[in-house]
């Protein structure tokens, strides 16, 4: 499983539409739904209910959605959090020695 499918995935969970979810993502809509269909053997379970007029997430997809939402959120942060300790600025370890 990796974190461009993780995304895929999101965007489509909470846009319904494989239309809308590829535009957001950047990508072209036959692309995205191989990679969620992709997403679906690896977990083993579908994770999205289509029909010719909507979208439904399953079961299994709602309990992937928030998961990989979480995930999505952690990885932001261990790209961020290192950003904000001041280039440059040596950390004063314990007893004031650099």
């Amino acid at each position: 499983m990796d974190l461009r499918r993780l995304r895929y995935f999101v965007a489509l969970g909470e846009e319904l539409h494989f239309g809308r979810a590829a535009r957001r993502v950047h990508v072209v809509q036959p692309a995205l739904s191989q990679q969620i269909r992709v997403l679906e053997e690896e977990i083993g379970a579908p994770l999205v209910e289509r029909t010719t007029r909507r979208v439904a997430l399953t079961a299994a997809g709602g309990v992937l959605l928030e998961h990989a939402r979480r995930v999505l959120a952690d990885v932001e942060q261990a790209a961020v959090s290192p950003q904000r300790a001041a280039p440059g600025v040596a950390r004063r370890r314990p007893g004031g020695l650099l």
